[in-house]
């Protein structure tokens, strides 16, 4: 199965008393993805594993809410309930493929690695995906995709003429999807009064239709059926809070993720990592030491990475090198070089 046809409910049915598949989602094939992640090694940093500590002071404890039997043997799903016994969001889990999933809202799903990298789910709206140290990381939305990797972006902005860009050493590559050429933004040692911007052959972008989020997390991340130990004892060390706004502070494996169901946003602090998403609007906001990254809207979205940058618009894309910004309209025309 194409991890871009794995929908949230795949991975993890959410609500009480409905089933939870924690099994659905197969290993991605590599021959599906031509972006590569191998000098991204997973990560072997005991600093990221899970700490020996108890829990936090002042924490309270999720609860088990389903109960195996001999012949209903189930995977033990936390959660929290409320006076009367009812089961709310979030719901938490230790998953067969040795991950932690933590179900936010009907489907809003976090997964979890023990070195602190993780996916996040938001309905079939989009993907993000980053690991611990913030080098490989995506955003695969049904407006953009957005991959990073080393010293690399890959992105594709989907518009009426969509717009593909890579950012890299060698600068910033950009085109359109109706232009037969392409354009090489490389300021380099030249003067801040000379721009340098070269038309070449347009190369064919990289960018699939698949989910690369699913595809890093794999290649990257701390994962499988010899983690599920530690992911069990992380589970039960977890607890949240609640603040007097409604805001729901869970606090797991290092990582502090705020959730408010009244207004659809979520944060996530793993430091360095942070991010920010609403399951409402479908923006989706990720920053870290490598990248910082947001597809606001449905024409707008940016991308910044070390000197270069790209900013998307109704209007067309800005691009800048850090010492050259190009400025191009939605039909593909350079209006202005400084």
């Amino acid at each position: 199965m194409e991890p871009s046809k794995l929908s949230s409910n795949q991975r993890m049915n959410g609500g009480a008393g409905m089933p939870i598949n924690v099994k659905s989602c197969s290993k991605p094939s590599p021959s599906e993805d031509p972006i590569r992640f191998k000098n991204a090694p997973k990560s072997k940093n005991p600093s990221l594993t899970p700490k020996k500590s108890g829990q936090a002071k002042g924490l309270e404890r999720f609860v088990l809410i389903n109960q195996a039997s001999q012949n209903n043997p189930i995977v033990p799903i936390m959660g929290i309930k409320n006076e009367n016994g009812v089961v709310k969001y979030p719901l938490l889990l230790c998953s067969q493929e040795g991950t932690i999933m933590l179900a936010l809202a009907a489907g809003v799903l976090l997964e979890i690695c023990v070195d602190r990298s993780f996916r996040l789910v938001c309905n079939e709206d989009f993907m993000a995906y980053v690991n611990a140290g913030g080098g490989v990381s995506s955003i695969v939305h049904r407006f953009a995709k957005i991959v990073h990797s080393g010293e690399h972006v890959h992105c594709k902005f989907i518009a009426v003429n969509d717009r593909f860009a890579v950012l890299g050493a060698e600068g910033v590559l950009f085109s359109m999807q109706h232009l037969q050429a392409a354009y090489l933004l490389n300021s380099g040692n030249e003067s801040r009064t000379r721009p340098s911007v070269v038309a070449i052959d347009k190369p064919e972008f990289p960018i699939k239709e698949i989910d690369y989020s699913l595809h890093q997390m794999y290649a990257v991340s701390q994962m499988g059926t010899e983690y599920i130990s530690q992911c069990n004892e992380i589970v039960q060390k977890a607890g949240y809070e609640r603040k007097r706004d409604g805001t729901l502070v869970i606090h797991i494996n290092g990582i502090h993720i705020k959730s408010n169901a009244d207004t659809g946003e979520v944060s996530i602090q793993a430091k360095p990592i942070f991010m920010t998403m609403n399951s409402q609007t479908n923006t989706v906001h990720l920053r870290s030491a490598f990248i910082d990254m947001a597809v606001q809207d449905r024409d707008k979205c940016y991308v910044k990475r070390a000197d270069n940058r790209i900013h998307t618009s109704r209007s067309g894309m800005v691009v800048s090198d850090g010492t050259c910004n190009i400025s191009i309209d939605q039909h593909g025309e350079i209006l202005s070089c400084s």
